[in-house]
């Protein structure tokens, strides 16, 4: 009995580990016509799944409403089809989604980390 309880107390705490956590602030970099635009996720978990607002600085844009967001086997899917069929799809790995977000016909690649991009310049000053 103490074999399978050990067994099973193994594979959960393994799945716990494998598990990574999506919910938070996420910030990238666009570029989009020679310019770099920074671009803000903000994911929050309820009862129904998951759910995004967006922030567009540049554009002066915070809170901006998303359709849908899913996250599932590691892969982060946000669609906003009213934003001119806005959708990023990004695998998460190490604290970082990599992917692409697909907007009015431009398909561009995306980056995001958990550091803002002021933070991550200052790091860097640092090393």
């Amino acid at each position: 009995m103490k074999k399978v309880f050990s067994v099973l107390l193994l594979l959960f705490l393994s799945n716990s580990l494998s598990a990574q956590e999506i919910t938070g602030d996420w910030y990238g970099e666009l570029i989009v016509q020679d310019r770099n635009m920074g671009i803000v996720f903000h994911i929050s978990e309820n009862k129904d799944g998951y759910t995004t607002t967006l922030d567009s600085p540049a554009q002066n844009a915070f809170d901006i409403p998303v359709e849908s967001t899913s996250f599932k086997d590691n892969v982060l899917e946000v669609k906003a089809p009213k934003l001119g069929g806005f959708h990023f799809k990004g695998r998460l790995k190490q604290e970082e989604l990599s992917g692409s977000l697909r907007q009015g016909g431009a398909l561009v690649p995306l980056k995001l980390s958990r550091g803002k991009p002021e933070d991550v310049k200052e790091e860097a000053k640092k090393e």
